[in-house]
């Protein structure tokens, strides 16, 4: 799997959907993470990768930081995404998680459930995308992180 970088950092992971009820909240969280272990930090198998990532329970942003989300198609290929704009604030909590990480991982948490640990190539501000991998997300992915963001 490679990392992609670009005006808008592309943030790559492989979404597990477990089955919730209609009238569950979903959590999204975007989390500092790391490969080894701090005070406080919950160790996770990354999903997509054979190594254990130790993720803060503190997130940098959650569901209510993110203004507005959208399904949309990587540039690349055309596969299924997710755009995210964050709220303001959000947006600088983000530059300065990035900024301060770069080449270490993030973690992007949903449910409790480590979804991915990409490695934060470049700052982010605002403008996020969501996707997985070369094919994509399938729709029942795509629902479960709108789900998440923009609960009915």
């Amino acid at each position: 799997m490679t990392r992609l970088s670009s005006l808008i950092v592309l943030l790559m992971f492989t979404v597990g959907c477990a089955t919730q009820s209609p009238a569950q909240t979903h959590q999204l969280e975007f989390r500092p993470a790391s490969y080894e272990p701090s005070p406080g930090s919950v160790a996770f198998q990354d999903p997509n990768e054979p190594r254990t990532v130790y993720v803060s329970p503190s997130p940098i942003i959650t569901h209510k930081d993110i203004r507005s989300a959208k399904q949309t198609t990587q540039p690349q290929t055309d596969a299924p995404a997710i755009q995210l704009e964050l709220k303001e604030a959000a947006g600088d909590r983000m530059y300065e998680y990035t900024r301060n990480h770069i080449r270490k991982p993030i973690a992007i948490v949903l449910d409790g459930a480590l979804l991915s640990a990409p490695t934060v190539m470049s700052t982010l501000r605002t403008q996020l995308m969501i996707i997985g991998g070369p094919e994509g997300l399938t729709p029942d992915q795509v629902q479960h992180i709108l789900d998440a963001i923009n609960p009915k």
